[in-house]
Parts: structure tokens; sequence; C-alpha cells
């Protein structure tokens, strides 16, 4: 989860804040009604504010909303900003919005329920012929040469740092799955293929929370592939745009999709990649197939699907008999199932302390444990 640190670090990005108080500045009218999706600290309420907008709903589950909510009473705007503290998708509003803006990308657009939040804000919350920033976002990939950061990625699992033994199981789990680069670990001249467009989503229209698509890219120079870059360029309005291509400085950073090896490549070589976000519960799975032609003609087909379940849970898929709760498990049902009774915070709070001791230490603890229940299930 997001820290106000983290946040704090977003509203420092020159690049995406100039593009976001841009475009805020040309949709947001005086008498505007606006919807800050995911506020987090509060940055575009404030600026709503500033161009004229008469209400702003400010919406975050996060705890950052209580310095959101700080900043809207230090600045003269307690009047015009109601904060809700919770998801979204099960907040209510009383009334339809001129403007809605958010940026709940990770490195990715496709980052955990991102997709899902705006489709449903946009088909409850915006008036029609209304404003929706971001506009949309074009996710590009490009074969890369990376070696450093390719051998950083396999140098802990060879035997002279494993002690002698046989790491390789751990280097395969870690080529199965994409790298999230924040430093300058990829930077354009690395790029051994022009990128292209493999998906674009149309926030004004997008109706599935999945993203597919495919791209025929070829290798402008010799060189080793090691595997793909992927990041979006983000239009906001028309003509406000920024992205976190490589080279590019910003909070985002770009995606590495590793190749399990490395590949020699001539100039001119083929190289056909089809990739997919499939959504889950609260994340993304993704799957990279490539296609390398020329001389020695090769194929991968990745996914980091097995990060995201246990191996022993698929085995007993199919297992019939019951599953036992983990404490975790067991305490969220009976929370709920008091919260849900009738029950205040503090009867629930002393009933967690006397039955899961281990977990609950004091009443402060199991408290914030009920807070975060409430902002998560009501």
């Amino acid at each position: 989860m997001y820290t106000v640190r983290d946040f704090g670090d977003m509203i420092a990005d020159r690049v995406r804040m100039g593009a976001y108080e841009e475009a805020l500045r040309q949709s947001v009218k005086p008498g505007s009604v606006v919807v800050d999706l995911g506020a987090a600290t509060g940055i575009f309420t404030l600026l709503a504010c500033r161009f004229g907008a008469r209400k702003v709903y400010a919406i975050e589950p996060n705890a950052a909303i209580d310095v959101a909510r700080a900043l809207v009473r230090d600045n003269g705007f307690r009047d015009r900003v109601e904060i809700i503290p919770k998801m979204s998708t099960v907040a209510h509003l009383p009334e339809k919005a001129d403007v809605i803006v958010s940026d709940v990308r990770g490195v990715l657009p496709t980052f955990m329920s991102s997709l899902a939040t705006i489709i449903d804000a946009r088909s409850r919350w915006l008036k029609p012929g209304g404003v929706l920033l971001p506009k949309r976002d074009e996710l590009r990939a490009g074969v890369v040469e990376v070696p450093s950061l390719y051998e950083s990625l396999l140098r802990p699992w060879g035997r002279e740092y494993h002690y002698g033994f046989d790491a390789s199981a751990g280097a395969a789990a870690v080529l199965s799955r994409w790298v999230a680069i924040r430093e300058n670990e990829i930077v354009e001249p690395q790029l051994l293929t022009e990128p292209e467009t493999w998906a674009t989503i149309d926030y004004e229209r997008v109706t599935e929370h999945g993203v597919r698509g495919r791209v025929a890219l070829r290798a402008a120079r010799a060189g080793t592939g090691h595997g793909l870059a992927v990041w979006f360029d983000a239009t906001l309005l028309e003509g406000i745009h920024f992205s976190n291509r490589p080279g590019s400085s910003g909070i985002h950073g770009r995606a590495f999709f590793p190749w399990p090896s490395a590949v020699a490549l001539e100039e001119g070589t083929p190289i056909e990649v089809q990739l997919s976000a499939v959504p889950t519960e609260d994340d993304y799975v993704f799957s990279w197939n490539t296609k390398i032609g020329g001389a020695s003609p090769q194929e991968f087909r990745q996914t980091d699907f097995f990060a995201h379940l246990r191996m022993d849970e698929l085995i007993r898929a199919d297992d019939p008999r019951p599953r036992k709760l983990s404490p975790q498990g067991l305490h969220t049902l009976r929370a709920l199932e008091w919260l849900h009774a009738g029950a205040s915070r503090d009867e629930v709070a002393a009933r967690l302390t006397e039955a899961f001791p281990e977990q609950f230490p004091s009443h402060e603890a199991a408290l914030l444990a009920i807070r975060a229940l409430l902002r998560k299930y009501t």
C-alpha cells in the first residue's frame, strides 16, 4: 500500500504534475463538480478548487486521505470539498460530475483494480459530455538489450552466490515475472527495435477490465535481446501528454518483461509479441509470448500466473475437503459477523483481544484492524 511519502514523490514528479495541472486548468470551470478518484493527499482536489470548482468529492480508501482532509482545511476549501474515505466502488454521490480526474496507475495502467474503478466511476458519475482525465493511455513495447539489468536478476541464483547449490529454479522464477524499473536502468539507446503500440485504453469507452494485444517488431540493429521494455504514453487531454518511456524521469518508472534466455539478434530479425493483462480479484496476471524469426527461430511462452497462486493450492484445487481458515481469516470472519450484527467498534475490539490475544495484544491494535475492515467492506 502506498504511504504518504510515496504520494509526496508523486507530487514531486514535475512532468506528471505539470500535465495534470494544465489538464485541470482547461477542464475545471467556475461552478464545476469534480470527482478526485484515488485522491491520496488531495493535490488534484486543491487544484480543482483553485480553478473554480463548486464541489469536489475526494475519494480515497488509503489513510493518506487524512492528510488531504487537513490540507483542504488549511487552504480554506472545507466548504467545497467532501472527503470520502472508502473505495469508490461502494461510494454514492448526490450529484453527477463535470470532471473526473484520476491517476490510479502503477508502473502500467493495469494496476490492481484501476480499470474497474475508472469504468465504474465513469458509468455512475460522469455527466453526458463531461471530462474524464486521463483521456487515454497507449501501451508501448520494444525489445531491449540490457545486459547489466538481466545479470542483476540472475546473479543471486548462480552457484557462486548460492554457496555451491543448484538454484536454477530461483532463476526460472525470477524470469517469469515482470520487473518494475524505477531507476534509469533502461534508456532509449538500449532499444533494439522501434517501439510499437500493443494496446490503447480509451477511458471514455473502455468496458473490459483486461487488456491484450500484439505487435510485430523488427530488430533495427544487431544485438542481444534480453526481453521487452513496456511503458505507457498518457493523453490527459488532446495536446496534453506525458510518458514513462525509456530514458524518461518520473515516479511511474517502466516495466521490464525478461525472456528466459538472452537471444542474439541480427539486423532485420522479425519478432512477434503477444501481451495480455488479465484481471484477478485485486491485481492482474500478465502473459507475454514471443516468436523470434531469423536463422534460429525461437518461441517463448511466459506468464506470472504462478506468482499469484501457490503451487500447493493449484495441486489441491479440486480437493473437496473444507478449507481451514488461517488465524487472520478467522478473526476477519468473526469481526465482520459482529459488526454486521450491530456491535460497536469498542465491543468488537474487546472481543477480538479476548479471542485472538496473539494477533491483537491491545485494544488499540484491534481498533486499527476494525478500521481497515470498515474501509474495505462498508
